[in-house]
């Protein structure tokens, strides 16, 4: 085959591909759960350009769903924000939410301008190390501020490591107002012979130096001189008598150091003690204000299974303040927490909740249906309120209707919570809602809905739609509407099924249609009327993110292994187009909001220049081998279905996890499918099918940091998809075009994937996780002997 050369510029942040300059009337956005914004021409599947979603001073950690109302209108998406390392204006290059983001810049100048950032956490940044680029562990986090030297009136930080404090060597003023830092926190610096050294953990042990930066609050056990940092207990093993005289800090709480059985010095936290292993000298526990009878424990569990002990009983919470131990009805003694008395499973008796916004509010309810034993009596409404799901709230009462009900986030009359705010159940991970301008990929943060939403949908007016998935403050499985100047989520329907899916708005009908793995559903955005909508969608779909394409009449629907399907909401019929929207869903790049502009092209099903791929079958069983070098691999994992009734939803799925797979010479290479193609044989030992299915044009370079991670192919034949990458080999296949027959017993099934000049091979046979007339799995197969014919 002729020899083909493909050439992609990426870099993290702003990306564009070489070739894909020019005007485009119809795009396709795809925003990914990495923040990548990707547009693509729906004609031809051609990525026109890839953006990193930066919205002012922000970075984006999450992209929870992308949505514009038909006809046009601004975009809009609930994203995760991070910040920026605005501390060092060198740092310009986003690597991604891990720390693994760091190792996919290639060169020291790349490595230099990167960081990462954590959801909810600050931004690191990155650093360049034995020839390869790390996340800032060991090392200066120039994103953040130096650590304070607490419970010290020393201002100046030296840097990182004890020996940054050389640099002020001669100078023992500078010296004796210097500290530095480490893994473990802060730690002083001090004179000797005119050398300003750091007083290291070693140095205070043997009395050559003291240092004063201590924890946040002291240990309450004076003999307790040596502070060890953030869990630097097991940095004296070997020395009991250091160990004995030291301290740690982890949680936010004070521990002693302890020696255990096996030599090591450790930490006494608050599971130690309540097995009895150790006291933590360090801690005084706080007063249980609100039942002074009740006495300290270091964890409830100490009186499981009597619920007399654990009623009188309670312990210190993560936040230092006291919580009342409950029984639980299958005996358990458990604390009562911030989050147990928002899901109403229990009131901290050393605590009990107020009504901080209105003190007159003094009768604190079991919970929010309570409000309603105060209906048509307006005075006991006023003097009431409840822990709810969002907290700390207020009854209302609604004269016009004389009841009394709870005031809740999503109240349809937007009631006002008297108590104050209503929190998120998570309000570090709380979503943003932010307004995206398409062409040119810009942001800018609108506000936020206060509690896990994703997939928005706005309709034209102002007004976005949003899904909740997870246990938050509000509804977890629902629909809710945001209005334009007030984000807080008003109910629109309660809704069933494990995963909601994806929503979209039909310009048509006006209503809101939600694709999920249990069906396609209609809701109605004024009644909250909900119609269920019979589809041919195969069991295993995953709907990621949908969008309506004026010029199919239909919703655009991506899925979790990137395919791009067409989904008729009348017919209720599904069809997969030829176009793959690009990511690695298994790696955390899963397409979750579509926004088609333009209202000319419709998404083919098939591409007119494409060659698409070919199948050839025979009824020979024959395993001979071929001049090809072969590798036998182990398999990790084989699915074939077969329905005879219903041959487009046979399936093949094949892997193995083989830490031998390697990519050989790369690319460029006698081993280069983007060059040389390839083939995959699929062959059952018994002689019920054999079958060869070429892989021409459809394969892919797979890039991180501008180097090839692996190859990638894409097609819409028998073979859909094939992931290739050191120690990981993944085959997707579907459809008639797969030849595999399953009523007679196919033996062992042996799969032999040729890629340029190189063969793997695998063979599952033996026992089989299922194998019935209509599916075959098998799991964890050893390497064959042999390999199956090319």
């Amino acid at each position: 085959m002729p020899g083909r050369t493909k050439t992609t510029a990426v870099v993290l942040g702003v990306a564009l591909l070489a070739g894909a300059a020019g005007v485009h009337a119809d795009v396709l956005h795809v925003l990914s759960t990495t923040g990548l914004l990707r547009a693509l021409d729906p004609a031809t599947g051609t990525v026109l350009r890839r953006t990193q979603l930066r919205p002012p001073g922000k970075v984006v950690v999450y992209g929870g769903g992308l949505g514009a109302a038909p006809g046009g209108g601004t975009a809009v998406a609930l994203v995760g924000l991070g910040d920026e390392c605005t501390l060092d204006p060198a740092r310009t290059l986003y690597a991604g939410t891990a720390d693994y983001g760091c190792a996919y810049l290639s060169s020291q100048e790349e490595c230099e301008r990167g960081f990462v950032v954590y959801w909810g956490a600050e931004p690191r940044s990155c650093t360049w190390s034995g020839g390869g680029c790390d996340a800032c562990g060991s090392c200066l986090n120039t994103c953040v501020p130096p650590p304070p030297c607490l419970g010290s009136t020393r201002t100046q930080w030296a840097g990182f490591g004890a020996a940054a404090c050389r640099g002020l060597d001669g100078d023992a003023s500078g010296c004796s107002g210097a500290y530095y830092s480490d893994e473990q926190g802060s730690r002083s610096c001090f004179e000797s012979a005119g050398q300003c050294l750091g007083c290291d953990l070693s140095a205070e042990v043997a009395g050559t130096c003291a240092s004063d930066c201590g924890a946040d609050g002291s240990c309450a056990d004076p003999s307790r001189d040596v502070f060890t940092g953030v869990y630097g207990c097991w940095l004296l093993f070997g020395d009991a008598a250091a160990c004995a005289r030291a301290y740690q800090v982890g949680n936010d709480h004070l521990m002693a150091c302890v020696v255990g059985s096996d030599g090591y010095c450790t930490w006494c936290d608050s599971n130690g003690e309540a097995e009895g292993f150790c006291t933590n000298t360090c801690a005084t526990p706080p007063a249980c204000a609100g039942d002074p009878a009740r006495s300290a424990v270091p964890e409830c569990y100490v009186h499981e299974a009597d619920p007399a002990a654990c009623a009188e009983a309670y312990r210190t919470g993560p936040d230092g303040g006291a919580e009342a131990c409950f029984a639980r009805v299958d005996g358990s003694c458990v604390p009562c927490s911030r989050s147990g008395e928002r899901q109403g499973s229990c009131i901290n008796a050393c605590a009990p909740p107020v009504c901080a916004g209105e003190p007159a509010r003094t009768v604190l309810l079991g919970g929010p249906a309570d409000c309603h034993g105060m209906d048509a009596d307006p005075a006991a409404c006023g003097e009431a309120y409840f822990v709810g799901r969002c907290g700390v709230s207020s009854c209302h009462y609604d004269a016009e209707a004389s009841t009394c009900r709870p005031c809740t986030v999503e109240d349809p009359e937007r009631c006002e919570n008297a108590c104050g705010a209503f929190e998120g159940l998570d309000v570090t991970h709380a979503p943003a809602l932010i307004a995206v301008d398409l062409a040119g990929a810009s942001a800018a943060v609108l506000g936020s809905p206060g509690d896990f939403l994703r997939q928005p949908v706005p309709d034209g007016t102002g007004v976005v739609y949003a899904l909740s998935q997870y246990s938050g403050c509000v509804d977890p499985s629902a629909l809710f509407r945001l209005d334009p100047g007030d984000l807080r989520p008003r109910l629109v329907a309660s809704l069933t099924g494990f995963e909601l899916g994806a929503l979209a708005l039909h310009p048509g009908d006006g209503r809101l249609y939600r694709f999920a793995t249990d069906g396609l559903f209609a809701t109605d955005p004024i009644t909250g009327l909900t119609t269920t909508i019979a589809t041919d969608a195969p069991v295993w779909l995953e709907p990621r993110a949908m969008t309506w394409a004026p010029a199919c009449n239909a919703f655009l629907v991506a899925d979790a292994f990137d395919g791009l399907w067409r989904l008729d909401p009348t017919a209720g019929t599904l069809e997969q187009t030829a176009l793959y929207v690009e990511g690695e869903c298994d790696e955390g790049d899963c397409a979750t909001g579509l926004v088609l502009e333009g209202t000319a092209v419709c998404p083919p099903f098939t591409f007119p220049t494409s060659t698409s791929t070919t199948t050839t079958t025979s009824t020979s069983s024959s395993t001979s081998t071929s001049t090809l070098p072969s590798e036998l691999l182990a398999g990790h994992r084989l699915l074939l279905t077969d329905n005879p009734a219903k041959p487009k939803k046979r399936r093949l799925e094949v892997r193995s996890d083989d830490p031998t797979i390697s990519l050989g010479g790369g690319e460029g290479s006698p081993d280069d499918p983007v060059l040389h193609g390839g083939s995959l044989r699929v062959v059952a030992t018994s002689g019920t099918f054999a079958a060869t299915y070429a892989l021409e044009d459809g394969w892919r370079y797979v890039r991180r940091g501008g180097r090839v991670k692996g190859y990638e192919w894409r097609e819409r034949g028998a073979v859909r998809r094939i992931m290739l990458r050191p120690g990981r080999l993944e085959v997707r296949g579907e459809g008639a075009a797969l030849v595999q027959a399953l009523l007679t017993d196919p033996g062992a099934v042996q799969v032999a994937l040729q890629v340029g000049g190189r063969r793997w091979c695998l063979e599952f046979g033996g026992t089989s996780e299922v194998r019935t007339p209509r599916k075959l799995r098998a799991r964890d197969a050893e390497p064959p002997l042999e390999c199956a014919e090319p």
